[in-house]
């Protein structure tokens, strides 16, 4: 990274819960922001594992947008949608008050338009998505819905096979890719319950573009959406169960979704250019 670029460390929140940790790297004031190679030695950094939220995740911002990018196990970085480091990049980019109107860039080729605003440290954000195309299988005597909206998403309706692991289920579903994820949806008692895989383990929190990846598919699967009826579920933490409401999907054009996030808390702190070195 030049000069120019300013690192942040970020944690987001929800009601106090944590949710997911990682870096932001604005370029914005670099006349010629750093290739991603430059920003490898942060997803080192980034890759620690912290206490019940998810980890590993960069934003950079540039003149083009937000781009975030997930460290692998191997510290290696995979482009991916996040909407805890897209809030978190929209904090360091705007004043309290000021709408955010950018883009976001992630595991496809296909970037969205997005707006957001701050009030304090809580962050809103709107995007503006294509309508979902939904595959439905079979797998393992399991009904499995497979989607690419938002990342790469297998969502499994029931368990996981017996002697079959989350990771051994997500590959043999979606590949090796380092982006996809595996969404496991079984019957919580008063609410579905849902886990979130991805290739550094289990989800520890809940991710923004997992929840608007089960929101996407009941628009087109009338068995999720009869299990997702009441439009929360629950999932289970270190520090015990947890309550998620589901993004809102408003159908905005013939052709596209306004997804609109719940809010975030972001907190930013600045950090020194030898810790990011």
């Amino acid at each position: 990274m030049t000069s120019g670029s300013r690192v942040f460390q970020f944690l987001t929140h929800d009601g106090g819960f944590p949710l997911t940790s990682g870096f932001v790297v604005d370029q914005r004031a670099d006349p010629a922001p750093a290739p991603l190679e430059a920003v490898l030695d942060l997803a080192k950094l980034a890759n620690r594992p912290a206490n019940a939220c998810a980890f590993g995740k960069i934003a950079l911002i540039s003149a083009d947008g937000i781009s975030t990018f997930q460290s692998l196990p191997d510290n290696r970085l995979t482009p991916s949608f996040c909407g805890n480091s897209t809030a978190a990049a929209v904090h360091c980019m705007a004043a309290a008050g000021e709408d955010v109107i950018s883009r976001v860039h992630g595991a496809s080729s296909i970037s969205y338009s997005l707006t957001a605003s701050i009030d304090k440290d809580i962050i809103r954000q709107s995007w503006l998505l294509p309508a979902p195309v939904v595959e439905e299988i079979e797998w393992h005597g399991r009904r499995v819905l497979l989607l690419r909206s938002l990342n790469d998403y297998a969502i499994v309706l029931g368990d996981i096979p017996a002697g079959m692991s989350p990771e051994m289920a997500r590959t043999e579903l979606l590949g090796l890719g380092g982006c996809t994820k595996l969404a496991v949806v079984t019957d919580g008692g008063n609410l579905p319950s849902v886990q979130f895989y991805n290739s550094n383990g289990q989800h520890g929190a809940v991710p923004q573009t997992g929840l608007a990846s089960l929101a996407l598919a009941s628009r087109c699967t009338p068995r999720l959406a009869d299990v997702l009826s009441d439009g929360f579920v629950s999932y289970l933490t270190t520090a015990g169960i947890q309550k998620a409401a589901l993004p809102e999907l408003d159908q905005s054009g013939s052709d596209n979704l306004t997804l609109t996030i719940g809010p975030i808390s972001v907190g930013c702190e600045p950090v020194a250019s030898r810790a990011a070195a």
